[in-house]
């Protein structure tokens, strides 16, 4: 039975050929090595483990050179003096898409879904910052002033630190009394615990009221996606004490 070496185009119907007719078996191989030489006018696609330039080419068509890898570069080989000539394009390249590990000099918009808990993040590397706006409400007794400001947030990183501000505008009318400033730290929900310093002080005495604010490193850890509320803790020793304008920030920083 004679066997086709090569069909010519001319011969064959447009779309007498379909894909369904080659068998559910079928496949493109590469092969092992494949010589480049002659004049190229037709657009023809190679795929190969390797290309020798064995002669010189002429390529007046589009003549793409590619293999099946995913990795790995498309390499032609020189076999001698040859030369590539012509007013076509030679081009090269895997017909499969690369794993891209790199994400150097991509842009975009990271969506919402993304999750960064595998992420990796230089230390000191801010992932969130979080203020609770204002409140320029009086409070001119003694005693513990609790949450007057919050802010809630999913924590980003299990192993992250906090950066805490908490700031208000102070008044102290006579030499009694003292403000201590400090925060409250919940997991799920807000606390009323305080955390800070055991007395702040600077205190001064004056008809003027005066901006304080102090920052704590809140080192605690936990799990990504925590949901974490701090609050703004306040405690006046005396009734003379005053504070308004309160507000707290924290930022979420990576460490090493």
């Amino acid at each position: 039975m004679p066997v086709l070496t090569k069909i010519n185009s001319n011969v064959i119907a447009d779309d007498a050929i379909t894909g369904d007719m080659l068998g559910a078996s079928a496949y493109l191989a590469n092969t092992a090595s494949q010589n480049i030489s002659g004049t190229y006018s037709e657009n023809r696609l190679y795929t190969s483990d390797a290309y020798t330039l064995s002669g010189n080419a002429t390529v007046n068509s589009n003549l793409t050179l590619s293999t099946v890898k995913s990795s790995g570069d498309v390499v032609l080989t020189a076999g001698g003096a040859y030369t590539i000539t012509g007013t076509g394009v030679l081009s090269g390249g895997s017909v499969v898409a690369k794993a891209n590990t790199d994400l150097t000099g991509m842009t975009g918009t990271i969506g919402s879904g993304v999750t960064l808990e595998s992420a990796t993040f230089p230390a000191g590397h801010i992932v969130g910052v979080h203020h609770s706006g204002l409140n320029n409400a009086n409070v001119n007794n003694a005693g513990d002033v609790v949450n007057s400001k919050t802010v809630n947030f999913n924590r980003v990183l299990s192993n992250s630190n906090f950066i805490v501000t908490v700031m208000c505008n102070r008044y102290r009318g006579s030499s009694s009394g003292r403000l201590r400033i400090g925060y409250t730290r919940g997991v799920g929900s807000l606390s009323t615990s305080y955390l800070g310093q055991a007395d702040n002080t600077g205190e001064e005495d004056g008809s003027n009221w005066h901006n304080v604010s102090i920052t704590y490193k809140d080192e605690t850890t936990g799990s990504a996606g925590d949901s974490m509320y701090f609050g703004t803790f306040f405690s006046n020793t005396s009734a003379t004490c005053s504070t308004r304008g309160a507000a707290i920030m924290v930022m979420e920083i990576v460490v090493a």
